[in-house]
């Protein structure tokens, strides 16, 4: 079996492993669901933002003072 043989048949069952999962995921998907609005209210987005932010000026802080004391 020369190379370029090998090569062949290498990228064709690439393609068809490929085209075969393709299809499996497809069979997988699940239905979307009815939904008529945006969520309901009291959905928590920014819960424990002040504390994020408080840990990050810290530690920013951390730094500045660690980078300053090798600097002299």
């Amino acid at each position: 079996m020369t190379v370029q043989n090998k090569k062949v048949k290498t990228t064709i069952l690439a393609v068809l492993m490929t085209a075969v999962h393709a299809i499996a995921q497809v069979e997988k998907l699940p239905q979307p669901h009815e939904r008529s609005g945006p969520p309901p209210p009291g959905f928590p987005i920014d819960d424990g933002l002040i504390f994020l932010v408080a840990a990050a000026l810290i530690f920013g802080i951390y730094k500045i003072l660690k980078y300053s004391k090798k600097q002299v």
